[in-house]
């Protein structure tokens, strides 16, 4: 398997249960959830594209950046008009939305007492491996969507990787200590 193929990760086991690895998980949860929300705006763009044809890059670059001011709640709602996804994914997508908006806005709220014992914390630690799990599911879901519709638009796989390799070299460039 090729690192852009899908593939649900197992979050990692908890080693101490302390504050530090606390947050941890709840980066890792949060990035995750990040993660679902750009294939989501990836999804959105492509069936925006598919609606227009001869789209310029210009055009392209204006739908990127519409979307990218959407909230992952506008992305889903704008998805769930269109009948690509089918009703288990917009289940699954609405049970992430959810969870999502839950970490943000109550997680550390609703688990303040836990946080004063290596059980509750514990507790809290495997609620965001739950999240981290979800999330992975959602990007690997969205994720084969968006390569099957990619694929029907023109755009392979190929110029996928050329992409992503692109984009890790110029990271490597930028970040290597030479």
């Amino acid at each position: 398997m090729n690192e852009l193929e899908h593939s649900t990760q197992n979050p990692p086991e908890p080693e101490t249960g302390d504050e530090k690895e606390v947050y941890a998980f709840y980066g890792l949860a949060s990035y995750n959830g990040q993660v679902a929300e750009r294939g989501l705006m990836q999804l959105a763009l492509l069936l925006r594209l598919k609606r227009k044809p001869n789209t310029t890059r210009a055009s392209y670059d204006q739908e990127y950046q519409a979307l990218a001011k959407q909230s992952f709640g506008q992305i889903l709602t704008e998805l769930t008009r269109d009948q690509t996804l089918n009703d288990e994914l917009r289940m699954l997508l609405q049970k992430a939305l959810g969870l999502r908006n839950h970490l943000t806005h109550h997680f550390f709220w609703e688990f303040a007492q836990e946080w004063f014992s290596q059980d509750g914390r514990l507790l809290m630690i495997e609620k965001l491996r739950e999240a981290t799990a979800l999330f992975c599911e959602v990007s690997d879901k969205v994720g084969h969507v968006v390569d099957d519709l990619g694929a029907n638009l023109g755009i392979g796989h190929d110029s996928v990787l050329q992409m992503y390799e692109k984009f890790l070299n110029e990271s490597r460039q930028k970040y290597s200590r030479a």
